[in-house]
């Protein structure tokens, strides 16, 4: 990946729902994806690191 042209995009509520599916847009996209959530036992879910 060219790190000149890379992208970030930081995704609030990214561990369910429409944030999540954003998240997932983006990372298919090529987009460096930064996930926040509120609720610790969200950790992780549905997240799967993407290279």
């Amino acid at each position: 990946m060219n790190t000149a042209s890379l992208k970030t995009a930081i995704i609030t509520g990214g561990s369910g729902g429409i944030g999540q599916a954003i998240a997932t847009r983006l990372a298919a996209d090529g987009f460096a994806v930064v996930i926040n959530y509120a609720v610790k036992d969200a950790a992780g879910f549905g997240c799967t690191p993407m290279n």
